[in-house]
């Protein structure tokens, strides 16, 4: 069991004993979707969500699972693939009575972690379940993974942006951290083209880490003679300005800036929207090679 759940991750739920795979199958049951629409009546978290924002550090380092915990219904997630992959978070919970599907990021999005966000993303198009993507993306490992496994990973990447871009599913992400690196096109960035888009004050936007292109570009300016000095304040100065959430919104990258706090109230306004729309009947275009 431990290397079909952990290993090769052709088992999804890992049990103890006999009991526990009862629970497990019991919770699988509550989570298969018996409606399309959401109840006035839900159960609140467990957890305050005004403590979200003590969670944040100013690295953007971010236990998913607290965040969790504090927007869904009676703090009650029933993870899918567990000990598989374990830097993507996946699995389902409902949000004010309405059953979705949970992918957070947790670390760096890793080969089997890609492999799996993709068998997710499918089952939930699968049973029509709406999908809410809690972005927080890093940068490359260091040190940097070799040929044969970078290509794996790359091809495992290539899997999940298929199934997200190919989804017939609302689709609504939260950047609460960092949209940094090509990692953050298969987390159903504004390419993806997701039914919302909002993003957290402490959200920071780049293509890679904004560290890493300033010593590049000073880098580049001392080989050529310039003043490094200026340069460095310089890039400095444009990277702390154009990678914020502040400068994303207001050019209108996404559809706003959400306190923390909140998540919760915002993605339930989200599916009240979609839900009013039949989205299953209307898929996306098949993307066959982007």
């Amino acid at each position: 069991a431990t290397l079909h759940c952990s290993v090769s991750g052709c088992t999804d739920y890992f049990a103890e004993d006999e009991p526990e795979a009862f629970m497990i199958g019991r919770n699988i049951a509550e989570t298969l979707p018996s409606h399309n629409s959401c109840t006035l009546e839900s159960e609140p978290p467990l957890y305050d969500a005004n403590d979200i924002p003590g969670l944040i550090s100013p690295e953007n380092n971010i236990d998913i699972y607290q965040i969790i915990s504090r927007i869904i219904d009676g703090s009650q997630f029933s993870e899918f693939k567990k000990k598989f992959g374990p830097t993507l978070v996946t699995g389902f919970g409902y949000i004010h009575g309405c059953l979705v599907g949970i992918v957070g990021n947790n670390g760096w999005l890793s080969e089997h972690a890609a492999d799996k966000g993709a068998h997710f993303v499918q089952l939930c198009c699968e049973r029509n379940i709406p999908l809410i993507f809690l972005q927080n993306t890093q940068d490359n490992p260091d040190p940097p993974l070799s040929g044969e496994m970078y290509g794996n990973q790359l091809r495992a990447h290539a899997k999940m942006i298929s199934a997200v871009s190919c989804s017939c599913v609302p689709l609504i992400t939260f950047i609460i951290g960092n949209a940094i690196g090509p990692t953050s096109y298969v987390m159903a960035n504004r390419s993806m083209s997701p039914n919302f888009l909002f993003c957290w004050p402490n959200a920071v936007f780049c293509i890679d880490n904004p560290n890493k292109i300033t010593q590049d570009l000073l880098q580049a300016g001392s080989s050529t003679g310039a003043d490094v000095e200026a340069v460095k304040v310089k890039v400095t100065q444009k990277m702390n300005t154009e990678t914020t959430s502040f400068y994303a919104a207001s050019r209108v990258w996404n559809d706003g800036i959400v306190l923390p706090q909140e998540t919760r109230k915002v993605v339930r306004q989200c599916l009240e929207v979609v839900n009013a729309y039949k989205q299953r009947d209307q898929p996306k275009a098949q993307v066959i090679r982007m």
